[in-house]
Order: C-alpha cells, then structure tokens, then sequence
C-alpha cells in the first residue's frame, strides 16, 4: 500500500459518515452538561494550511488535503492569508517558515519521518525541522492546534513541542507509523466533517473516526478532549 513517507496514494471515493444519531447524542449531551468556554472565537487563531509532494511527481493529493482542511477552517472563521493553501512548488521551506511564527492553527500534507533524530516533514524544497520551527515559536504565540498530516509526525513528540502545544490548552494531531495516502486522506476527510457536523471535540471525532475506518495509527499531544476546533473554544464539561 503506498506511503505518505515515500509513496503516491490511489484515489478513494468516500461517502459521508452517518452522524445523524450521533449528533442527537452529542446535542443531548451538550444541553444536559452544558460546557465552560475559556477561548471564544476561531478568529482569535490565524490558521495556515500547506501540502506538497516532491518526490513522486503525484503532489495533486497533498494539495487538495490542504485546500479542503482551508475550506472548513476558512468556512468556521479562522483568520487565513489571500494566498493561503501552499500547496505544490509555493510549500517552499521559506513560506512555511516565515510565517509559522505569526500563526497559531497549522496544517500540513505531505511526507514526515525523523531525520538525524528530529520529526520532520517535506517542504518543496526541503525538510522542515522540529528545531527550525522551535526557534520561531514562542510561549507568546502558542499553538491552539496542529495537524501534521504525514508520517511519523508524532513518533516523538518534539514536532508537538517545537510548536508549544500545551498539555491543557493546545493539540498536536498526528500519526506514530508510516500512513497509506488513501488512509490518511480517508480519515482527514472523516475527520472535518464529522466535526462541521457534530462540533465535538478533537478527541471525540478522532475516536470517531477511527471506530469508523478501523484506523488507529494517529496519537495526540495536548488537550484533545477539551479542544472544539470548529468553534475555536477550549471548553469541558461543568
């Protein structure tokens, strides 16, 4: 099965998750427990979105990862630039780079594994290290939630590190093991839209998913539970 470390995915037809009922549940739930908001607004979080794959020739799949992942961010209020996705030859090292430091929502498509004993993952023209994104990143400008859709991301944890996800306030999503492209692509699509649907947590749709795909190869770091990315809120149960 091909790779997302070194490989072309195949194209997958999807169809939408029944979440109907599940809604129903997550609704019951919400005005039974009712919930403490400590974050208000996705548009307190600038969002970035970028996928590339250099290495096959076949970077359409990565590029439409990220312009989906735009379009739902975008569509729940997160601030994006006018050129945002980068995607193929513009996912330079540089555009990643030089904005990373002014962003607090990030994800990536693309290739990752662990060079020289740091998680990376794949620029156009270039790896990304952990320690490259640590010296931009400070406690000021934290991330609230990361998604570095390749693999290995979250082997270790100093890409979740570098980015100063914090254990209560943040999330780091990622995968600990090689991923197949159609996988990945498969649970990313789950994923969003479960949440656009439910407006759960990232926690709660990652589980979701992955009793939905029978894919458990992704992990977290951070405070997945009580992270609601679609209404860019940290919140919990009172």
């Amino acid at each position: 099965m091909p790779l997302r470390c070194n490989y072309l995915r195949k194209k997958n037809k999807l169809k939408s998750p029944h979440v109907l009922a599940l809604l129903l549940v997550c609704t019951i739930c919400m005005l039974c427990c009712g919930f403490s908001i400590i974050f208000s607004a996705p548009s307190d979080y600038p969002a970035m979105c970028a996928g590339c794959d250099p290495i096959t020739g076949y970077d359409a799949w990565a590029s439409n990862d990220a312009q989906e992942t735009h379009n739902y961010l975008a569509y729940w209020g997160y601030p994006l630039e006018a050129d945002d996705p980068f995607t193929s030859s513009e996912a330079t090292r540089s555009a990643i780079l030089d904005r990373i430091e002014f962003k607090r929502v990030f994800y990536f498509s693309g290739h990752g594994g662990i060079v020289n004993g740091y998680t990376v993952f794949l620029a156009w023209d270039g790896y990304v290290y952990s320690y490259e994104i640590d010296e931009r990143v400070s406690v000021s400008n934290s991330y609230f939630f990361v998604f570095i859709d390749a693999c290995e991301s979250i082997a270790e944890i100093d890409m979740a590190s570098a980015f100063i996800v914090s254990p209560s306030e943040g999330c780091y999503v990622g995968w600990r093991t090689p991923v197949s492209w159609e996988s990945a692509t498969e649970f990313r699509r789950y994923f969003l839209e479960y949440i656009d649907y439910t407006g759960c947590s990232v926690y709660d749709a990652l589980i979701y998913v992955a009793n939905l795909t029978g894919n458990y190869s992704w992990d977290f770091y951070g405070a997945a539970i009580d992270v609601y990315l679609k209404q860019g809120s940290l919140g919990g149960a009172d």
